[in-house]
């Protein structure tokens, strides 16, 4: 497997715009897809990251945007090309991640994925998202985030215990203005 090299999205580059694009158009459905101009401007604050992955032929990879501050990271977007699917790619992406960004025993790694456990299309892909992240490390935590285009599955890989909800509300507001958020507990 090729080493990954990380670019920071600007769109500039015309042949990797229409890659990323192809890559986010096929990775998520219509209405999970953020606008991309809006990210890209997102990712001039501090702590928001939008970055795409190539490997050493400058193929786009996947890419990922999320938001990093103290101890927390939170991935909003990750996803590999399906020519590279399979193949470690995601697994190399989360390790860089986890080594760049929550690398202190303190820190807490969240992400939201689409949700398995609300709604009545519990599909193949959602399935293996889920488990992918589990492989990873993450545990499902009781709390389902919902917006503008459905429910998602809160995640948490960290040896802090909790959840600070509010924190997450915050985070997810930063990193998309536009969505309406609410999070409920499934705690019973």
């Amino acid at each position: 497997m090729d080493n990954l090299i990380i670019h920071s999205y600007n769109g500039s580059q015309s042949v990797q715009k229409a890659k990323f694009k192809r890559l986010f158009n096929e990775a998520f459905i219509r209405s999970e897809r953020m606008n991309v101009a809006l990210m890209s401007l997102l990712s001039l604050k501090k702590g928001i990251v939008f970055n795409l992955v190539t490997d050493e032929k400058d193929n786009v990879v996947g890419f990922y945007y999320i938001y990093s501050r103290d101890n927390m990271l939170f991935l909003y977007y990750l996803a590999v090309d399906k020519e590279y699917r399979g193949c470690g790619y995601g697994n190399k992406i989360l390790l860089h991640l986890e080594n760049t960004y929550a690398s202190n025993p303190q820190s807490e790694f969240y992400v939201i994925a689409e949700s398995i456990r609300e709604g009545k299309d519990v599909s193949d892909i959602k399935i293996r998202r889920s488990k992918f992240y589990k492989r990873f490390g993450f545990e499902l935590t009781d709390y389902i985030v919902y917006d503008n285009s459905g429910a998602y599955d809160l995640y948490k890989k960290s040896s802090v215990k909790g959840t600070d909800i509010k924190q997450i509300k915050k985070i997810i507001k930063k990193l998309n203005p536009i969505e309406i958020c609410k999070i409920k507990s499934e705690e019973k």
